[in-house]
């Protein structure tokens, strides 16, 4: 009987680690980057929201869901940055989810939203849109030995 392998070959390290999406996957490799981002925002506004909500009735089993929800976000957060610049990844994430906790605290918590408010959260979203913008995603330079030598001004 034959034994050949199967699979693939592997190319790279990172295709090791089987959370990774698979190559016959549907979506781009970089969709999947940014849709980890996206649910660590959501499951980190979820958690700080759900920690508020239970503090009244139910404050043990609030807070059990809320470190169970904070520990899937930092999870996910920690995919997103596999690919995606930690600067950005960090900036989406503390800005879009301020922006997301403020829209739950005036929803669900009954916290007033005033124009300050809302003029702060449109420059939170436009400084993760500048850092984003802002931000070099070529190769990361590791080794002092890789960085070419300045020239002396004389």
């Amino acid at each position: 009987a034959d034994k050949t392998q199967i699979l693939p070959p592997r190319t790279s390290a990172s295709q090791s680690n089987h959370f990774l999406p698979s190559r016959g996957y549907s979506i781009k490799i970089g969709m999947y980057y940014w849709l980890c981002l996206l649910g660590s925002i959501v499951l980190e506004v979820a958690g700080t929201t759900i920690m508020k909500l239970s503090q009244d009735g139910w404050p043990l089993a609030g807070m059990a869901i809320m470190y169970l929800l904070l520990g899937l976000s930092y999870f996910f957060l920690a995919r997103a940055v596999l690919k995606l610049p930690v600067g950005v990844a960090f900036a989406f994430w503390e800005g879009l989810g301020l922006i997301l906790i403020t829209v739950s605290s005036v929803f669900l918590l009954g916290e007033h939203l005033d124009l300050t408010r809302v003029l702060a959260l449109g420059m939170v979203l436009a400084g993760s849109l500048l850092v984003h913008h802002g931000t070099d995603t070529g190769p990361a330079r590791t080794d002092a030995a890789e960085l070419p030598e300045k020239e002396e001004s004389r």
